[in-house]
């Protein structure tokens, strides 16, 4: 089946793509009450980006 319109996921990588953006890697970074927070390192014209993200986004 394909959606008529872009799903998040699919919008998020065409968003990445057309500013020339990698992501490098997912880091889960911490666990506080049973909640795990994560970064997403990002790469773009050689500089590196840290983003804030729910590791279920994330992954």
């Amino acid at each position: 089946m394909t959606p008529n319109r872009p799903l998040t996921h699919d919008l998020f990588k065409s968003a990445l793509s057309n500013f020339s953006i990698e992501i490098r890697e997912i880091v889960i970074n911490d666990l506080i009450d049973g909640i795990f927070f994560s970064k997403l390192i990002c790469e773009r014209e050689g500089e590196i980006y840290e983003i804030d993200s729910r590791t279920s986004d994330a992954l």
